[in-house]
């Protein structure tokens, strides 16, 4: 599974980490590499039938003072032996927040 953060048009690349969760299966956060992580999920860690596999995007220093930690989703299918994910999962993040 590709999980990819983009940014709004003229805005760098989201650096930082993601995060899929679906039921209770949370994988272990992934360092962003040019915008994309690849997740790999174990065979049995998703529950039979439709969900929604969720991804958080968390930015890192570098990236914190342009981007808010944000979410994206994408529905998917476990059926036993054949699970069908999405490809990619795509968003862009929410601008960062600043309190004064």
């Amino acid at each position: 599974m590709t999980v990819t953060v983009s940014g709004a048009a003229g805005s760098p690349t989201p650096t930082g980490s993601v995060t899929l969760t679906s039921g209770s299966y949370i994988s272990a956060a992934t360092i962003l590499s040019s915008g994309s992580a690849i997740i790999t999920i174990p065979a049995g860690s998703l529950a039979l039938g439709s969900d929604t596999l969720s991804a958080s995007y968390t930015p890192d220093s570098s990236s914190s003072s342009i981007y808010g930690a944000s979410t994206g989703a994408a529905a998917v299918t476990v059926t036993g032996t054949v699970t069908k994910l999405p490809q990619t999962i795509t968003f862009t993040p929410s601008p960062a927040t600043s309190t004064h």
